[in-house]
C-alpha cells in the first residue's frame, strides 16, 4: 500500500471523514477539506475539536466545530448556526436517527451528557440531559443506541426513551481492563478493546 501525503506533515490535530470528504483540524485551528482532487480552508481558527455527522445529506449539519470558549457550531452546505455556548465539553459524538433526522451528544468535562437532534434538516431542539455523572470517561453513540465506559471500567446501556432521565442507565458490564467503546452501525453493536 502506499500512502499519500494529502494536508503536510506535522500540521495534523485530529481528522474526521464523512463519506468522501474528508476534514482536517490543524494545530492552528483551522479546519481545512479534502474532497477528490481539490483541498482548500474552511474555517481560520479558533477551533479546537471537529466531528462530522454520518449523514449524507449536506442539508443537515455535517460538521460540528467547537471553539476555544466552549461554543459549538453546527455547518452544513449553507453555513453554520452556534447551537451550544454553556461551557467545557471533551467529547462531541454526532449519529443519525434513521433518514429524517440527526444527533449530536455532548459530554461536558463534568460528566454531563446532553443531546439534541434536527428534523428533517432544519429544526433543532433544545438540550436534553441525558447523565449527569463525573465517571464518565468515554461515550458512544450510533443509530439509537448510546453506552458509556466509567473510570472503574463499568460500561452503560441507555434504556429509555425521547425523555431521557438520569436513570435510564444499566449497567452492562464491568471490566476494569476497559480504556475505550465503539459503536458500529446500523444496530448499535459495542466495540471494546483493552
Amino acid at each position: 500500500m502506499k500512502w499519500i501525503n494529502l494536508f503536510g506533515a506535522g500540521q495534523t490535530k485530529s481528522i474526521v471523514a464523512q463519506n468522501t470528504r474528508l476534514y482536517q483540524l490543524r494545530k492552528d485551528g483551522s479546519i481545512w477539506i479534502h474532497a477528490g482532487n481539490q483541498i482548500w480552508e474552511i474555517a481560520s481558527s479558533g477551533i479546537t475539536a471537529i466531528a462530522a455527522s454520518p449523514n449524507s445529506d449536506y442539508s443537515f449539519p455535517f460538521l460540528f466545530e467547537q471553539y476555544q470558549d466552549g461554543s459549538i457550531c453546527a455547518m452544513n452546505g449553507v453555513g453554520g448556526q452556534k447551537i451550544y455556548d454553556k461551557g467545557p465539553t471533551k467529547m462531541l459524538v454526532p449519529t443519525e436517527n434513521g433518514l429524517s433526522s440527526n444527533f449530536l451528544y455532548l459530554v461536558q468535562s463534568n460528566g454531563v451528557i446532553l443531546g439534541c437532534w434536527w428534523a428533517n434538516g432544519k429544526n433543532m431542539t433544545g438540550w436534553l440531559t441525558y447523565d449527569k455523572n463525573p465517571k464518565t470517561i468515554e461515550f458512544a453513540a450510533e443509530f439509537q443506541a448510546l453506552y458509556q465506559l466509567h473510570n472503574d471500567g463499568t460500561i452503560w446501556q441507555y434504556t429509555g426513551g425521547s425523555s431521557p432521565k438520569i436513570t435510564d442507565w444499566k449497567m452492562i458490564d464491568n471490566n476494569p481492563k476497559a480504556i475505550q467503546i465503539v459503536c458500529s452501525n446500523p444496530i448499535g453493536n459495542l466495540w471494546l478493546p483493552q
